[in-house]
C-alpha cells in the first residue's frame, strides 16, 4: 500500500460505510467512530485511556500511534449493551 492509497483509506469514509453494507471489514478514525455512535471524540479518547468503550486497534507505536475502530464492531458493541426494563 503506497501513501496515495493511505491517503485515500484515510479520507473517503463515505466510500468505507457504503463497503460496510456489503460486507467488508470497515474501520473508522475516531472522530467517525463517535460521529457513528453519537458522541464526542473525547469520550472515545477517555474510554480508551480507562479501558473502557468499543475494542479499537492501533496501528504504530507510541503516541504517533493510529487509532482505528472496525464498523462492525462498533455495531456489536452497541448491540451488546441493550437493556430492557
Amino acid at each position: 500500500m503506497n501513501k496515495r492509497d493511505i491517503s485515500t483509506f484515510f479520507n473517503n469514509s463515505t466510500q468505507r460505510s457504503a463497503n460496510y453494507m456489503n460486507n467488508e471489514k470497515q474501520y473508522l478514525k475516531p472522530k467517525e467512530a463517535a460521529d457513528l455512535l453519537k458522541l464526542k471524540p473525547q469520550t472515545l479518547t477517555y474510554w480508551r485511556f480507562t479501558k473502557q468503550g468499543p475494542p479499537y486497534h492501533k496501528i504504530g507505536d507510541g503516541v504517533k500511534a493510529r487509532v482505528i475502530y472496525e464498523a462492525a464492531a462498533l455495531h456489536e458493541w452497541v448491540a451488546s449493551r441493550k437493556t430492557t426494563f
